[in-house]
């Protein structure tokens, strides 16, 4: 369900915020339908400009749903093999129009996002190239080519890395993988970097390796591709030496999720380069797992301060989201059930009532000498909360709403009422309460 639909319900719920202001702005041009001439339509104009600049980097959400649209097909063909399934799909759609089938209806969300900038277009050509709103729809124009640029972007890098993003995530140890799907919509930077101490299988091949990092919102990830060119002339070695080894061009990938992640800023011992920067893969005696450093050069400063910056926001935002988790799962220990009244076995409430007549009948010079005692207590041992009710410390007001609750209790009472009590009773109580 996640290959085929992904980000759809969280699209959804901004166009319908954006099919609001939309229509607001449709609502305060009372005469649209008696408008004629472009200046006219300047107020409306100006609307829908403002609507397109101020929410275009939120149609960004469609690009994990237009980088995934690539294996929709794919999916679709599996799941058509269940009978279950294809009696559904048919069901829904009798007449066998095309217009009507699922794979019509996916595709529709990709096709709208990319006609926003042709619709932009067509407005800003048929405004006076003078005029304010002509300017202002040029602004929304722009903003929504790079919206496109970049959903095409994603689908670009989706094509040539996808399938190493799955694998890596269906290749976690564990028994528990942190990180169960990285989608393209959770992509916020891709950069290219030289490897400063690459591992002794790849140096090699060559001395500086150039990785790609992509940082996403659960996981950072390494891939080092090689080269196409340098890959075909070495494919074209191997069969002139029918020696055919591996061809992937993927020599290395590695994942880290925010767990394990660290960022640190530095220079190579020996070298006066700002663009050096590290990620470390943390320990983990649980896993097996050594700590691993990747000492990393961007390309200038400002890329270096760019991906760190990033790295450290998603970190920062991890830490706030295990502080607010921790401190829920504390709320939680603390807060313990109170037991229903109606639970208390019968034995308990009868032992209750002779306890309390016993003590009713004590000479009162005997509450005198244990009154120091009681002062004695720790304050702990005799408290009642409305979270954590004490077992330890009994009212009055408590037994006698007990005795109260059940009209066999009241008949049981009621046999010892106008008898003596005997301490025997109530360690016999006692003894059918433990057997309860």
């Amino acid at each position: 369900m996640d290959s085929l639909f992904g980000s759809l319900p969280e699209m959804l719920d901004f166009q319908k915020v954006f099919l609001e202001t939309l229509e607001d702005g449709l609502s305060s041009c009372s005469d649209f339908n008696i408008l004629e001439t472009p200046s006219q339509f300047r107020k409306l104009l100006f609307s829908l400009g403002g609507s397109f600049l101020y929410y275009a980097d939120h149609f960004k959400l469609y690009s994990g749903f237009c980088a995934n649209h690539i294996k929709v097909q794919k999916v679709l063909e599996r799941a058509k093999t269940d009978k279950a399934f294809k009696a559904f799909l048919e069901a829904h759609n009798p007449t066998k129009q095309h217009s009507s089938t699922l794979e019509s209806f996916l595709i529709k969300p990709v096709q709208r996002v990319l006609k926003y900038p042709l619709l932009l277009k067509e407005l800003v050509s048929l405004t006076d190239t003078e005029s304010e709103e002509h300017h202002h729809l040029t602004e929304a124009l722009k903003a929504m080519e790079k919206v496109a640029s970049h959903i095409n972007e994603m689908q670009k890098i989706y094509e040539d890395y996808g399938a190493v993003f799955d694998q890596l995530v269906a290749d976690q140890s564990g028994t528990k993988k942190e990180v169960t799907e990285l989608s393209m919509g959770e992509l916020l930077l891709h950069s290219t970097v030289t490897w400063l101490n690459p591992f002794p299988s790849l140096s090699k091949t060559r001395k500086d390796l150039e990785l790609t990092v992509f940082v996403f919102k659960r996981a950072v990830i390494l891939v080092y591709k090689e080269n196409y060119k340098l890959k075909k002339k070495l494919a074209t070695n191997i069969r002139a030496s029918h020696n055919y080894g591996d061809l992937d061009l993927f020599k290395f990938r590695w994942l880290i999720p925010l767990s394990a992640l660290q960022v640190r800023l530095g220079n190579t011992a020996g070298t006066e380069n700002n663009c050096i920067w590290e990620l470390i893969h943390t320990k983990s005696e649980l896993e097996g797992r050594p700590e691993t450093t990747f000492q990393l050069c961007s390309s200038d400063c400002e890329s270096k301060s760019n991906i760190v910056k990033v790295i450290r926001s998603i970190l920062r935002e991890n830490f706030r989201r295990q502080i607010k988790c921790d401190s829920h799962l504390e709320k939680a220990c603390k807060t313990r059930p109170i037991r229903h009244k109606n639970l208390i076995p019968v034995s308990a409430k009868l032992a209750s009532s002779r306890s309390l007549k016993l003590l009713r009948n004590r000479p009162s010079n005997e509450w005198n000498n244990d009154a120091g005692k009681g002062n004695e207590l720790d304050s702990d041992e005799c408290s009642l909360s409305s979270s954590t009710p004490s077992s330890s410390c009994h009212t009055t007001d408590s037994i006698l709403e007990s005795k109260n609750s059940s009209p066999v209790k009241q008949l049981q009472a009621s046999d010892f009422s106008n008898s003596p009590v005997k301490e025997s009773d109530i360690l016999n109580d006692c003894c059918n309460l433990k057997n309860y």
